[in-house]
This record gives C-alpha cells, sequence and structure tokens, in this order.
C-alpha cells in the first residue's frame, strides 16, 4: 500500500495551519517576486524541516497572464529568458528551466516539475480538432523543457526528485508524450485535473503505472471525485500519489464551510441557501472548538471568521484524505465510507462504477496494449 498525501498549497505564515503540514507546496512565482521573498521562503522550509517540501514551476501563474493577454483582458507580456528575473518591469512574468532549477537550487525541495504550457479547456460546443490544436501548441514547449530539466538536474539539484507534467485531453495524447520523451527517466510524472475527467485521470494513471511510474502528483486534486482516484491508486498500485489545491483557501474566502467525507461546502456568509441556513453541525475541531455552524455564521469579525474557516477547512480535508485511506480495502468500501458521510452518490457513482472496473481487472493484465485498449474504455474513447 502507497501513501496518499495531502499538501499543502497557497502558503504564508499568517495562513499556516496548526498541525503543521507533513508536505508542503511553493511555487516559482511566489519565489520570484522579490529577494526578500525568496529568502522567507527559504527560511520557512527551514522551520518545516520534517514536513515534504514540494516546488511548483510557477507555470500556471505564466499561463493564466498569457491567456488574459492573449484575451485582450491585460497586458501581460510572456518572455522566456534565463538571464532576467522572474517579474521584470513593464513583464507579465517570466519564466524557464533555468529559472525552476535555480530556486530548486536554493530551496532543496524534495519534489520539483518540469517546465510545463498548460493546454486550456476545451469550449463547451466540441470542435472536432480543436484539442489537437491545442496539444500541439503545448507539446513542443513541454517535451524541448522535460530535456532540458533533466540536463540541468545533476547540477542544481541532484537530490531533488524530478516530475514530468502531463498537458494533454486523452490517453492518445499520452501515448504520444510517452514515445516523444524516449529513454528520459523521471522520479514521477504530474497530471493536473483541469481539463480532464475523473474517468481519464484513472485511466491516465493505470497506463503510467504499467510504464513503471510509482509516483504521481495531481494537480488541483483536492475535489472529492481527484481524491477518490488518488487513494484508490495510493493504496493499490503506486508507492505515493500526492495532491495539492488551494480550495481550503477559496472556500474560505467564499465564507464556505467544508464538511468532514463529503468536502462539501456550506455557506456562513450572507449568500447562503435555503438548505445552507437549515443546516447546523458542531465542529470540535482545534479550530472551531465546539462551535457549531450558526455560531461561525454569527461572527462579526470578518477577517477573523475567514481565518478560522481556512485552518478548518485544510484540517477537514487532511482528516477526510487519510480517512478514505483507511476505509478501501475495495472501492465500495470507500463508496461506503462516504455515503455514510453525506457524500451526493449521484456525483459519485460514476467513478466508482470506473474504480470497480480496474479493481476486478486489476491482476488481469497481462500486457501494456491490453492495458491502453482497457483504459480507453473506461475513459469512453471511441473516438481514438
Amino acid at each position: 500500500m502507497g501513501r496518499f498525501l495531502p499538501v499543502f498549497s497557497g502558503v504564508s505564515k499568517s495562513d499556516m495551519p496548526d498541525p503543521t503540514p507533513e508536505n508542503v507546496l511553493f511555487s516559482v512565482s511566489a519565489c520570484g517576486e522579490s529577494d526578500a521573498a525568496l529568502n522567507q521562503i527559504i527560511k520557512l522550509t527551514k522551520s518545516l524541516e520534517n514536513s515534504k517540501i514540494f516546488l511548483d514551476n510557477g507555470m500556471f501563474t505564466l499561463f493564466q497572464k498569457w491567456k488574459n493577454d492573449q484575451l485582450g483582458k491585460t497586458r501581460e507580456i510572456i518572455i522566456m529568458n534565463k538571464n532576467a528575473p522572474v517579474f521584470p518591469k513593464d513583464i507579465g512574468m517570466n519564466n524557464c528551466s533555468e529559472i525552476i532549477a535555480k530556486y530548486a537550487s536554493a530551496i532543496k525541495p524534495d519534489v520539483t516539475f518540469c517546465m510545463d504550457l498548460a493546454v486550456p479547456k476545451l469550449r463547451q460546443k466540441k470542435y472536432a480538432g480543436e484539442d489537437e490544436f491545442n496539444f500541439r501548441l503545448s507539446t513542443y514547449n513541454n517535451i524541448l523543457s522535460a530535456y532540458e530539466m533533466v540536463a540541468l538536474k545533476p547540477k542544481y539539484f541532484p537530490t531533488t526528485d524530478l516530475y514530468f507534467v502531463f498537458q494533454g485531453y486523452h490517453i492518445n495524447h499520452l501515448l504520444r508524450i510517452k514515445q516523444s520523451l524516449l529513454t528520459l527517466n523521471f522520479d514521477g510524472w504530474a497530471i493536473p485535473t483541469r481539463v480532464l475527467s475523473c474517468e481519464t485521470l484513472a485511466g491516465i494513471m493505470l497506463i503510467l503505472y504499467y510504464y513503471g511510474i510509482r509516483k504521481i502528483h495531481i494537480f488541483a486534486g483536492s475535489n472529492l471525485n481527484a481524491m477518490i482516484v488518488g487513494v484508490y491508486f495510493a493504496r493499490h498500485f503506486f508507492d505515493e500519489v500526492s495532491y495539492d489545491s488551494t480550495n481550503w483557501l477559496k472556500y474560505a474566502i467564499n465564507h464556505d464551510y467544508r464538511l468532514f467525507g463529503s468536502m462539501r461546502g456550506v455557506n456562513t456568509g450572507e449568500n447562503q441557501t435555503e438548505k445552507d441556513l437549515e443546516f447546523n453541525k458542531t465542529c470540535y475541531c482545534p479550530h472551531c472548538r465546539g462551535r457549531s455552524i450558526d455560531d461561525i455564521r454569527a461572527m462579526t469579525n470578518n477577517s477573523e471568521k475567514i481565518k478560522l474557516l481556512k485552518m478548518h477547512n485544510y484540517y477537514i480535508e487532511v482528516l477526510t484524505a487519510d480517512a478514505m485511506a483507511d476505509n478501501i480495502d475495495t472501492p465500495n468500501d470507500l463508496l461506503r465510507f462516504l455515503l455514510n458521510n453525506q457524500a451526493n452518490e449521484n456525483s459519485v457513482r460514476k467513478i466508482f462504477d470506473c474504480l470497480n472496473s480496474i479493481h476486478i481487472m486489476k491482476n488481469k493484465f497481462d500486457s501494456l496494449d491490453v492495458v491502453v485498449q482497457f483504459a480507453k474504455l473506461i475513459c469512453d474513447e471511441k473516438y481514438i
């Protein structure tokens, strides 16, 4: 059985939970804000000597700025210049493999990631070939960066695990990327969830396991279905599956209180629904200490309420992740645990059907070709 690791991200001293997280993610974009910011992060990592440190490559920030520039929302010039800072004057952002390597050398994280250019979400109306166009735009950069990062690793971050980041829409893209990487070796792979269904996430993880990968990181993986996929594969396939997200922060800013097990949010602000108003629960976590949701809703100091919700939400997320890992001898065991904790059956049933089919077949795969065909079937990728 492998480890399932929630990774605390969106880090600042004021937001650091108690107890201290066992796994923490910092970003190149935060390191590059100023020398003072970098020194503060280095100081913070030293105070987290018992935590596993992840260094994100900062590419989500770059992608958002590039997208805003393309849409004309803001003027955000993007450059790749190893001799310039991350945020030069009059430039939206600068990033490249050498910059990531530089910060990995300074921070000495346990894990860092190859530079990757994200594929954008597809339009709601499907246009045949749009996915292929976006995939080609990002993949040249991502393959080139993979070769660069592997070459930089021995000099700049020899003891840090290097993960390749998959950017694509389906299994066919995974197979083509793997072929392009040839004999490059990585310590693990990272998979963003932004454009993937949970069934496709499961299919990709299944294939990566049969390629010999034993460590996976799921970006933005604290939605319930992604956690379900992650914990199942940690328990039955990989040595380690980690995930990060800032949902603990986003929910708190929206005044949402997350519930153990279901990860559902109950609003404690002015915009709560009638259903939220009827819901009350007393929480005995170290932060709420016997307060009910109505007590939190009645708090008049907005900043104190958000701070409490931040700490509660992260604590409950880790508690849920640990409980899920303890209740997953089979996918049905996990399903019973979640339904007993008020998870929405309609929203999780489809992914459990997918995981059940994997569980039934997991000892019967006798070749990579069989695994690929099976993965395409559970993802319903008939067009491939």
